[in-house]
Parts: structure tokens; sequence; C-alpha cells
């Protein structure tokens, strides 16, 4: 990562050095005629000097004092300079916004801050490395600790603090060496300002816990507030430690990479994670995590919408009994059907799959499935968003599956449903894909079980010839009766569809 690459390898003459550096081609020039320039990397055709921007910056960072006082180091990147006779002074830490804390080194070649972002990623590496070249005035450096990894430690970012523009990629070691002290390292999860800020060289590491990335705390407030362990409590505290045990495990694994990949003269660990017992989803019964999310989606309270918000981002809210969305046309034949048995309904936390910005002109729920559905305007079109049921509640067999936008399923007593779905891989039809195949375990499940769960993965032999009613190319509307179905599932003929 530290490596020289395709922009340092490109020829530079006179007046692009000078640039680089901020002089005028009059001092490139003098300082080339007195012999104390760098070396020119080669010469064109016409004879004429030219370098390449690793080797300016590299002699620009040890130039004579004399020199050096007219390159300031903040336009230097930090990957050049040269090592530290002595261990530079630790100054502390400062806030940056953006979730970020900077640790602060006074060397004998200027200020130089590391930034820890808690949480790192493409954006952050941009807006943070602007944000603190505005604050941190002073700096003669700037870098960023990435996510990832080079071939001698974490990665490192940096920007020139006397252009917030030009940033490059550095290695971790001569970080160190710059510094002329270990680097301290924190694994993801354990980034707090508070760990951050409270270090100081030569500390033992502190073992602490984790923070998880999503967080935790609406679903601990709501833990205390519900019936000692009844199910959504169990419910809420599985989840709450899976996401620490998760956290803690990526904690130590960088600790793993960290002790395989640095030397101790480069790295000291600041952090270790706490053990967080092994906790997984199946550990809880799925009946019980049906019944927590049943009861915490009919809450009406805000603290049980930022649970559902956390979940929506850890799973997509597997677990909940409705978990897919669609957009339905009330204008077209079946979404009509379907539109005239909703009723208006009062905002509670499972409104949050459809509508958690609060935009939608109309609460509803399905009466029959209970499910959540929401009324939207765009453009003047009225559209219904509907969250489709995992399975259905339904009392009669299979009667027919209904091929539009979405799949309908028919029962014996003529009422319509949404085909369930737990898979984003929807149920459809018309092409060899993964919609068709789940169309086809789908129906393969609702003839044996009306009651049974949507398909979430596709590990089950479908009969061919059921498989290949799904993809073949039915026009919109198409109603394939049970007794089509049964035929194609066990591969006898049937009538086409009128």
């Amino acid at each position: 990562m530290g490596g020289t690459n395709d922009v340092e390898l490109q020829r530079m003459d006179m007046a692009a050095c000078a640039q680089l550096l901020h002089w005028s081609s009059r001092q490139v020039r003098h300082a080339v005629k007195q012999g104390v320039f760098a070396p020119p990397a080669g010469r064109d055709a016409r004879r004429r000097p030219y370098w390449h921007q690793h080797q300016v910056y590299a002699w620009a960072a040890t130039a004579d004092p004399v020199l050096h006082a007219r390159i300031p180091r903040d336009r230097i990147p930090l990957k050049y300079w040269p090592a530290a006779a002595r261990p530079a002074h630790y100054l502390g830490s400062e806030p940056v916004p953006g979730g970020m804390t900077a640790l602060g080194w006074d060397t004998d070649a200027g200020t130089v801050w590391v930034l820890w972002p808690e949480v790192f990623d493409a954006h952050t590496s941009r807006s943070g490395l602007a944000e603190a070249a505005k604050r941190l005035s002073a700096a003669a450096a700037i870098v960023m600790v990435g996510g990832d990894y080079g071939s001698d430690g974490p990665s490192v970012y940096g920007v020139l603090p006397a252009d917030s523009e030009q940033t490059y990629a550095m290695s971790w070691a001569p970080l160190s060496q710059v510094l002329g002290m270990p680097m301290p390292f924190w694994p993801p999860g354990l980034r707090s300002g508070e760990l951050l800020t409270a270090w100081r060289p030569g500390a033992p590491p502190v073992v602490d816990a984790v923070v998880p990335d999503l967080d935790p705390v609406a679903l601990l407030r709501l833990a205390v507030i519900v019936d000692h362990g009844c199910p959504a409590q169990q419910t809420l505290m599985n989840l709450v430690q899976i996401w620490h045990h998760r956290v803690a495990q990526h904690a130590e694994s960088h600790l793993e990479i960290i002790g395989e990949w640095t030397t101790p003269e480069t790295t000291v660990v600041a952090a270790t994670p706490l053990a967080v017992p092994a906790v997984e989803r199946e550990d809880l019964a799925h009946d019980i995590r049906r019944a927590g999310w049943l009861e915490i989606l009919a809450r009406t309270d805000a603290l049980a919408a930022a649970c559902v918000r956390q979940t929506l981002r850890w799973d997509g809210g597997e677990d909940f009994p409705f978990s897919m969305v669609e957009a339905i046309d009330p204008a077209t034949t079946f979404g009509g059907q379907w539109a005239q048995r909703l009723v208006p309904a009062t905002r509670s936390a499972v409104f949050e799959l459809l509508d958690s910005h609060r935009e939608a002109t109309a609460l509803l729920f399905d009466p029959v499935t209970d499910a959540p559905v929401v009324r939207t305007e765009t453009r003047g079109q009225t559209k219904l968003l509907a969250a489709i049921p995992q399975r259905l509640a339904a009392l009669s067999p299979l009667a027919e599956v209904i091929l539009d936008d979405p799949v309908w399923v028919r029962t014996d007593d003529g009422t319509l449903y949404p085909a369930p779905q737990t898979s984003p891989y929807g149920p459809a039809w018309g092409y060899r894909g993964a919609g068709p195949s789940t169309l086809a375990l789908l129906v393969l499940r609702l003839l044996e079980d009306i009651n049974a769960a949507a398909p979430g993965s596709l590990t089950i032999a479908v009969p061919k010839g059921l498989l290949e009613l799904t993809q073949r190319s039915w026009a919109k509307g198409t109603v394939l009766t049970r007794a089509q179905l049964e035929a194609a599932r066990d591969g006898r003929p049937y009538l086409e569809p009128s």
C-alpha cells in the first residue's frame, strides 16, 4: 500500500517539480544547478532531466535545513518523512466530528495527528480527512487508520494539511518510525472516543466490552420494561448477545492479524475485548422469536419502533411475521379485490417496515393476515405498499395461484392472499432463475400445507414438471388451478390455462 504507484512514476519536468513543492521554477533551476536538488530519474529524448514524484517528495523531506524552511512539512506526505531520532512527545487527543478521535504527537519535524474513526468506510475516509484538515490547523501531517490491512499492518490514509484535496495511502510501519515509537492499535468495536482519549504511551492494554455497530440501547431498554421472561424479552436479549458476540469475535480476529502481520517495534495493542458467550439465533426457538416480535411489532411506543429499525439493519426482519414488502396497484383486478378488505390502522412499530419517514397518506392493515399496508401518492398515482406474510393463516387448502404483480394465492374458501415470501427473490415466472425456482418451491409446499412457510433458500430439489411450469412465459393474469399444479408436480399432462 505504501509502494510506488503510477502517479508517482509519471515524469515531471522542472515546472512540475516547482508546482509540487510550491516553489518557483527559478528556485528549482537554481537548486538543480547547485547540485542540491534530487538527482533526476533520467533524461528525455532532448536530454532534459525529469523526476518522479516520490523522488522529489523524499528529497524534500530530508533536504538541507535551509531549503527545508522553504518546504513546509504540511505539503509533504508523511510516508516520505525520515525516521525519528527519538520518541515523539504525545499531545493527547482531540475529538473530530463524524465519530472520530485524533491522537497527536509532537515530532522534531512537526505535529502529527492520527485519526481513529469508530467505524471506517469510504465516506469516512474522504470527509473525515477533509474535516480534520480544517480543524487541526497546526498539523504538519494528518493520517487516518483504515479498516483493512496492508503487508505490514493496518491500512493508513493521509491528507496534506496544506491542501485537503491531496490524499494518499501509506504503510503502517513508516508511521511508527516517524513517531519513534510503536503505534497503539485498537481493534474494531473498541475504537470509542472514551478508550482512545484515556490512552497514554506505555499503558497496558485495557480490557473492555465491545461496542456493536448496531445500537443495542433501545433493545436493552425495552427488555427491562416488558414482562420478565416473556417471548419479547427473550427475543431482544438474544439479539443483543448475538450482536456483541459477533463484534467481539471480529475484534479478536483483528488482534490475531496484528499479531501475525506486525512486529513489536511497530505496534502495541491498546485494548482487548471482554469475552462474550457464543450465542446464535437458533439458541432461541423460532416460535418464541416469532411470538416475541408479534408483541413488539404491536406496540405503539417510540422505543419499540427504534428496536424494529435496528433489527431491520441487522437482517431485514428475518424473524418478523412480515419481512418483505411489495407495491400493489389497487387499480388492477386482483389488487383491487384485495384492497377492498383493508381497514384503517393506528401507527404501531410494525409500520417502521413501510413508513419509517412518516410519508404515507394513510395507514391500513389487512384483517385477514394482520399485515400492515400504507397508501402513498406518487405523481398523482395511488399505490399500496404492503408487508407480505411469511406464511398464511388460512383455514382451507390451496385452490389456485395467480400469476400477476405480485403473485397471488387463492384458497378453497375464496380468500385471496399475496403469495407468502421470506426472501428478496420473490416468486416470479417466465424465465430461468431464482424467481421461478422460488415460486415452484412455494407451490410444492402450499400443495402439502397451506400454512407452510415461504422458502428462504433454494436448497431443496423441485419436481422437474413444476419448475418447467413456472419457467414458462405465461401471460400476466394467468390462473393456475390446483389440478394443473398437482399434475405438473407429478409429471402428468395438464390442460392449458384458459
